[in-house]
């Protein structure tokens, strides 16, 4: 009873060979399961500045007792600094921790999620940080650009998994080399 599994059980540790290079271990991620994941991260995201655009819009129509010119400029060059500082070092730890897949081997699915959260962490609290601003100073412009600009970016880095399933390649051979997503 031990050897032999009903179609729809799922097979335990005990019944799994130690030899099966398909066996996920105990504990282990798998990639539709960090896929998962990745799409519940993204979605959470992308309504966090959503919800402070809302509230920041908010103030500025119904509640305006009156702009603060002079610290809005303030609030944009942080902003500003902040993506040019932080987003770019993320997207370069991201390539660093997807180093397996510009080797032509696929990336873990810890690897993965780690990456990807990384690049839209900083790319969120970056749009966060301008619309806080805007939400402060009772401005939308210049505030607003830097917010802009990170949803922007962070919209082409919807979660494919292609890096955790897909071997592509070494990025030495442009006829077999893709970008990762």
């Amino acid at each position: 009873m031990a050897s032999v599994n009903e179609p729809n059980e799922i097979p335990t540790t005990n019944s799994m060979s130690s030899a099966d290079p398909t066996a996920i271990p105990t504990g282990e991620l798998t990639p539709g399961a960090a896929l998962k994941y990745a799409w519940w991260a993204y979605l959470f995201f992308i309504t966090a500045p959503f919800i402070v655009f809302v509230a920041m819009l908010y103030r500025y129509l119904v509640v305006t007792p009156g702009p603060d010119s002079p610290m809005a400029n303030r609030w944009f060059l942080a902003a500003m600094a902040y993506l040019i500082t932080f987003v770019p070092a993320a997207i370069f730890w991201r390539s660093h921790i997807f180093k397996p897949y510009y080797d032509g081997h696929p990336v873990a699915p810890r690897g993965y999620l780690k990456g990807m959260m990384i690049v839209w962490g900083s790319l969120c609290l970056g749009g966060v940080l301008a619309l806080t601003g805007c939400l402060v100073t009772r401005t939308l412009a210049p505030g607003i650009a830097p917010a802009i600009i990170a949803f922007v970016l962070f919209l082409p880095f919807w979660p494919s998994g292609r890096t955790m399933v897909k071997t592509v390649g070494s990025s030495d051979d442009p006829q077999r080399y893709e970008e990762p997503r």
